[in-house]
């Protein structure tokens, strides 16, 4: 099956579709490219933590052994704060991509005050709604 979603070649190794569009695999820049088209669905995403911003909130775009970036653009992830996680830990998100990241509704929504300067440069992005985070082997 072609991914329509991604548009290109699809083709990164332990990448799936299903046929409802939900997404499992590796983070990439390929993905944040096309993450419009995930907005409220949910997906499973592979890669590691880039900056632990507080214990809700961490973003996630890997690096290799050296360090260099190599998936681009980083992905804000929103979690129950439940699961310790550090900079650079292997992780697994499964939750739904969100079309615009506000501070003020996730404030209301989490029913707290938010630590607003650590969180305005993700201010309209999208990000992940995480219902599950695993920190993985390494």
């Amino acid at each position: 099956m072609a991914l329509t979603a991604c548009g290109g070649s699809g083709g990164g190794g332990g990448v799936t579709e299903d046929p409802d569009g939900s997404f499992s695999g590796v983070y990439s820049q390929q993905f944040h490219d096309d993450i419009d088209g995930y907005t409220g669905q949910e997906v499973t995403l592979t890669s590691q933590v880039r900056d632990n911003i507080t214990p809700m909130f961490f973003a996630i775009g890997g690096t290799d052994d050296s360090g260099t970036d190599v998936t681009g653009d980083a992905l804000l992830v929103v979690h129950d704060g439940e699961v310790v996680v550090t900079d650079g830990a292997a992780v697994e998100v499964t939750g739904t991509v969100q079309e615009s990241f506000d501070v003020s509704a996730v404030e209301e929504e989490l029913g707290t005050e938010l630590n607003l300067s650590a969180l305005e440069n993700w201010e309209g992005a999208a990000y992940v709604d995480a219902d599950d985070v695993q920190v993985l082997d390494t």
